[in-house]
């Protein structure tokens, strides 16, 4: 525990460095855990990241699992995965891709015996769920299929891998847009 401390203190103070010359001042609301921050640029961007395999074994064992309260004041029960899982495997935030005064966007995530999967999540300036797509997805028990996401310039590249019996892999790729708060239709 006490290296998970040390390791968040040491990322946080690194991500504070980073964002000194963009103007950001960064606090964290202990409340509901997501991080907030003012900016003067109205270009708001989403932080470019690749949602796989390695990222959550990184991020969600560091992560605490949210409360009962914290979960229903964040309205993830929105989310009917996550609904329906919350009172059998712990819900996490594991990372925060975008922060401004009015919106949010964090990086949810769970993890069963069999499998792993993670939401992106758009909080309103109430912090409740205003919009939500699952970006990853990890089966390791039946392997049927596997997704992970690549989020650069605010573009969302979700790629789906579906398994059959046979070893054949189909793959398809949603591409959405983050652009004034809200993720876009896919525009593919």
């Amino acid at each position: 525990m006490l290296i998970a401390l040390i390791f968040l203190l040491v990322h946080a103070c690194q991500n504070a460095k980073k964002n000194r010359h963009a103007n950001v001042v960064e606090e964290v609301e202990t409340a509901d855990k997501i991080q907030e921050a003012t900016s003067a640029n109205p270009d708001i961007k989403l932080k470019d990241c690749e949602i796989n395999e390695a990222y959550m074994q990184l991020r969600f064992p560091l992560a605490p699992a949210l409360s009962e309260q914290e979960f229903d004041a964040l309205d993830f029960g929105r989310i009917e995965e996550l609904n329906r899982l919350q009172h059998e495997v712990p819900v996490k935030i594991i990372d925060t891709l975008q922060s401004s005064i009015n919106q949010h966007v964090i990086l949810v995530a769970y993890q069963t015996d069999g499998e792993r999967s993670a939401f992106l999540v758009n909080l309103n300036n109430q912090h409740k769920t205003e919009q939500f797509e699952q970006v990853y997805y990890e089966d390791y028990v039946e392997y049927i299929s596997n997704t992970y996401t690549r989020i650069a310039d605010n573009k969302i590249n979700v790629t789906v891998e579906t398994f059959d019996e046979n070893q054949k892999t189909t793959t398809f790729t949603k591409v959405f847009a983050y652009k004034n708060g809200l993720f876009s239709s896919a525009i593919n």
